[in-house]
């Protein structure tokens, strides 16, 4: 009998029994933004003839925001920024979060010659304007993107030391690389530079690359007061989050404000030498006899090669990532394979349902003797709602239906390690068209949505129709609301925030291949009043 599969899904906390007659846990994750802006001020665009918008979140009980993470929109950070875990860290830290989607200029680097630096200075006056957070204009920020944007972390500190409190590059590359991912040719610092700014450079076993890391020691050698921390994601891959990275992300935002944040707000400036040093990752395959025999210390009594290392804040960061790193060393791998159709398969289909939305894949251990080890099935990015352990569908979200990233989802399936086994992964990535073309048009009527008063009304009932009769759906593209099916329900309203907040709701209806093409999406706005 196969194990308990324990799905990840952007929807609210449920215990669900698929059709396999598994148990399946759901659990929550809080996608919502209470406010949005459109930002025009950048140069060139990220999308032609797609409007960036900058989405905030501030945590429900906050009275005063300390800090603000802001997070670009390249792939997994969706996954992490939106996950229960990580907003509830963030709640505790009285962090605030901006989600710039697609990006502030086309380069993903923070560019600031197309505008990137008017962008977020824009975005920030109009969140601070329409929450009543104030403090959103001068607030300590730490910056954190993946991938093919996780240099533009770097280059944000660069050009705002004042004011970046960290930055993470999620599984991307060290300041300065030569090579960057994507391809991307890093932007010129000038006499800039970052230090005193703590900064994470995480990169997954699964993806290793030496140049990445190597490229680090030069920068740390050409800026000796540069403040870089590693984090091997040791178990994990390029575009996989586990509760262990987020954790760790947490650890070192929370380790950025004690350190950094002064009574009255202002960043002070952190020293190398006030920390600690720890060795760095080493593969598996090309560890030393004795990997970590040279074990952290504080920067002065450190005995490892002080080339080959890597800051930390103090003695409980530098353990932490000694014990991330050891938590896979020495145990035996194993693999997931993907199964649609009966077959085995490498790339997963969109296959729909007659709905044109409910598509189906299963995932297994390769070696049926590991076949109770729990499986977790976790919607990394992308507009699909995970329904149980077989059944999937697409769910299209605030990011609406024409930029480049609409229609491409990532699933991160994972079974953890345990005493005999190392952590395997399989991330199974899915595009479909942001609209479809053939077929005969559709309509939507989308009545209007009168005000309502602030702790009167809860639930919200949404009624559209299209002309096609197909069934229509919402999304809630900002405002303290989630939907439930045809159910609007109002979520807590932060407590500073400023009267009326408005409630952005978009119907839509994807239509189905070769019958009905993609209705135009109608949007409605409401106001909840004081």
């Amino acid at each position: 009998m196969s194990g308990i599969l324990i799905i990840l899904s952007p929807l609210l906390l449920l215990l669900t029994v698929p059709a396999s007659g598994q148990n399946v846990v759901t659990y929550d994750y809080d996608n919502v933004y209470q406010w949005h802006t459109e930002i025009n001020s950048p140069r060139v665009p990220a999308e032609p003839g797609y409007q960036t918008k900058a989405f905030l979140w501030i945590p429900p009980q906050c009275d005063s925001v300390k800090a603000v993470l802001v997070c670009g929109h390249n792939a997994m950070e969706e996954g992490i920024i939106e996950s229960f875990e990580f907003r509830r860290g963030l709640s505790e830290l009285d962090m605030a979060l901006v989600w710039v989607s697609p990006g502030w200029e086309p380069s993903d680097l923070f560019y600031v010659p197309n505008g990137a630096q008017d962008g977020f200075g824009e975005a920030m006056e109009e969140l601070a304007a329409k929450s009543g957070y104030s403090e959103l204009r001068t607030a300590p920020v730490a910056y954190m993107s993946h991938s093919a944007q996780a240099s533009s972390p770097y280059n944000f500190a660069a050009w705002n030391p004042d004011r970046a409190l960290a930055v993470i590059s999620m599984h991307g590359d060290s300041p300065l690389s030569e090579v960057l991912c994507c391809g991307h040719v890093n932007p010129y610092w000038g006499s800039r530079n970052i230090d005193g700014i703590p900064a994470l450079m995480c990169v997954g076993e699964y993806e290793w690359g030496e140049f990445r890391i190597k490229s680090a020691f030069p920068f740390m050698k050409r800026y000796p007061d540069a403040l870089l921390s590693l984090l091997c994601d040791a178990g994990h891959s390029h575009s996989d989050c586990s509760e262990y990275e987020i954790n760790y992300i947490l650890a070192f935002l929370g380790k950025a404000m004690e350190y950094r944040i002064d009574e009255d707000g202002s960043l002070k400036k952190l020293y190398k030498r006030d920390g600690w040093l720890a060795d760095r990752w080493y593969p598996e395959h090309r560890a030393p006899e004795s990997p970590y025999s040279i074990h952290a210390a504080p920067y002065s009594v450190y005995a490892g090669d002080r080339d080959s290392c890597f800051w930390y804040f103090d003695e409980e960061m530098a353990r932490l990532t000694e014990e991330y790193y050891l938590r896979e060393r020495g145990k035996k791998p194993r693999k997931l394979a993907a199964w649609q159709d009966g077959k085995r398969v490498e790339k997963i289909r969109f296959n729909p349902e007659d709905d044109g939305l409910t598509f189906h894949f299963q995932v297994r251990h390769e070696d049926p003797e590991h076949a109770d080890a729990p499986i977790r099935i976790r919607r990394e990015y992308g507009p699909v709602r995970i329904l149980n352990d077989s059944t999937f569908r697409i769910t299209f979200h605030r990011t609406g239906f024409d930029g480049r990233k609409t229609g491409w989802m990532m699933f991160d399936c994972s079974a953890d390690s345990d005493s005999l086994y190392k952590r395997c992964i399989l991330n199974l990535e899915l595009r479909i068209p942001g609209r479809i073309t053939d077929g005969r048009p559709q309509e939507i009527r989308f009545p209007e949505l009168s005000d309502v008063y602030a702790g009167t009304d809860e639930e919200i009932r949404l009624n559209a129709t299209s002309s096609s009769g197909l069934p229509v759906y919402f999304y809630v593209e900002s405002g303290p609301a989630v939907v439930e099916g045809d159910r609007l329900i109002l979520t807590d309203i932060p407590p500073r925030a400023t009267f009326p907040v408005e409630v952005t709701v978009t119907a839509w209806q994807y239509g189905i291949a070769g019958q009905w093409q993609t209705a135009a999406p109608v949007k409605r706005v409401f106001r909840i009043l004081e």
